[in-house]
């Protein structure tokens, strides 16, 4: 059988004697010794890899990192897209009850607007959930605003209330709650938990000096103290509480003091940590556009949380990439309004311009789905001929269509090397440790 190395294959070498292969097709990594490592890597047009001892060949065969000639490796990898992303047994929901919102975030994409969903969009949504969920599938739901907990009894009933549609129909269910946190009290964070949300994730943009600066009450005031103390009452009625950290040239390095003060407040090892890219999407935060970093500073960042994380022993950042699939290209989920109006991405909640529908008319959407059901990265040369594609599939699609290859391209662009190389070294203390503990 005539056979070839694969195109996604990725070649990292670290100190003397570390060589991996990392392969954004398959996601498999393999540690190779030198000698065997340099004919894979090296293209010298020789092929000496095929004098390779037959154990470490069958080894490459076996990751999907040496294939049959007549392997189509761009088809497979839009063959498994395409099934993905018009997959119908998940509904995911991201649900504003609000677009409301306490704070004053100078970077925020969303323009504020009164009201909330009242009980008539309530039943409404349940009826669109009840419509579109299948037998034996999931439901995933985000609650997300505006701040979903101006109105924490909306997010506690809808939620108890497709708890049980689930049940009905022997459906797994997911719910989680983005918060800016400040209202996150104990007395809310009981119900809401109750309720069934399992994941809640909060923000902390740097130690209070900045946070104070950056997420402000609408009135003026700080926030960082009340959301601390919050997360010290709240942390463990949830399955996972994730802290972000938003970064911009402002604050690039303030997760590392979010992570100090984590530490002393006894809640490092209770949450995960995870850092955002602050971006300038609309009109609302155009202003805040000259503050925000490009794709590659981000990475660097990264680089270097990944790095911190490795060497304190956290899971924070280590896992490797895998094919992403974004809900606004997905046939079977949606972002719903306070007024049950309809859109595919998060960007563009609250945005009439946008809306595919509306949920009280479940088998009627069109408007601007066209564009999300027709997209596809390939359709951008750079991409299809891109090394990284399978873990990337254009990375953000919305930032795709407005800004083209390059902008739009992925971290891992910019930071796999640093990411397969932290995640081996983290598998090999594992097995270490296993040997000796």
């Amino acid at each position: 059988m005539m056979e070839k190395l694969s195109r996604y294959n990725h070649f990292f070498q670290m100190a003397d004697t570390l060589r991996v292969v990392y392969n954004a097709r398959t996601g498999a990594v393999v540690r190779l010794l030198p000698q065997h490592f340099d004919p894979v890597a090296v293209d010298d047009h020789s092929e000496r890899w095929r004098k390779l001892p037959d154990s470490v060949l069958e080894m490459l065969r076996d990751t999907g990192m040496l294939i049959s000639t007549g392997t189509d490796e761009l088809k497979e990898v839009l063959e498994r897209y395409e099934k993905k992303r018009t997959a119908t047994n998940k509904l995911s929901l991201t649900i504003a009850p609000t677009l409301d919102c306490n704070f004053a975030c100078p970077y925020c994409y969303e323009s504020r607007q009164p009201g909330k969903m009242d009980r008539k969009t309530g039943n409404q949504l349940l009826d669109f959930v009840r419509a579109r969920l299948e037998t034996g599938g999931k439901l995933s739901v985000t609650w997300y605003g505006g701040e979903p907990l101006l109105v924490p009894d909306t997010v506690v009933t809808l939620t108890n209330e497709m708890e049980k549609l689930a049940i009905i129909s022997s459906v797994t269910t997911d719910f989680s709650l983005v918060t800016n946190g400040y209202l996150l009290s104990g007395p809310i964070a009981e119900k809401v938990s109750a309720a069934g949300v399992r994941e809640v994730q909060v923000t902390l943009d740097g130690p209070p000096e900045i946070h104070d600066t950056r997420r402000t009450l609408r009135g003026g005031g700080g926030t960082f103290a009340i959301i601390l103390e919050n997360l010290k009452k709240t942390v463990d009625l949830f399955e996972t509480v994730r802290v972000r950290v938003n970064l911009d040239v402002q604050n690039r390095d303030a997760w590392k003091r979010v992570k100090e003060i984590l530490g002393e407040a006894g809640l490092l090892s209770r949450v995960e940590l995870s850092l955002g890219m602050v971006e300038a999407i609309s009109d609302t935060d155009a202003v805040y556009r000259d503050a925000c970093m490009d794709v590659g500073g981000f990475s660097d960042t990264l680089a270097d949380f990944m790095l911190d994380s490795y060497q304190e022993g956290r899971c924070d950042a280590l896992e490797l990439p895998s094919m992403p699939v974004c809900g606004a290209i997905s046939e079977n989920a949606f972002v719903v309004a306070p007024d049950g109006s309809l859109t595919k991405c998060w960007n563009d909640v609250g945005n009439p311009g946008k809306v595919i529908g509306h949920i009280s008319d479940p088998n009627h959407l069109n408007g601007d789905l066209k564009r999300w059901r027709q997209f596809t990265p390939t359709d951008w040369q750079e991409c299809r001929d891109c090394d990284i594609l399978p873990i990337c599939m254009g990375s953000c699609p919305d930032r795709l269509m407005r800004l083209g290859p390059g902008p739009a391209c992925t971290r891992w662009k910019h930071c796999l090397r640093e990411a397969v190389i932290l995640y081996t070294l983290s598998r090999i203390k594992e097995e270490e440790h296993g040997k000796t503990g």
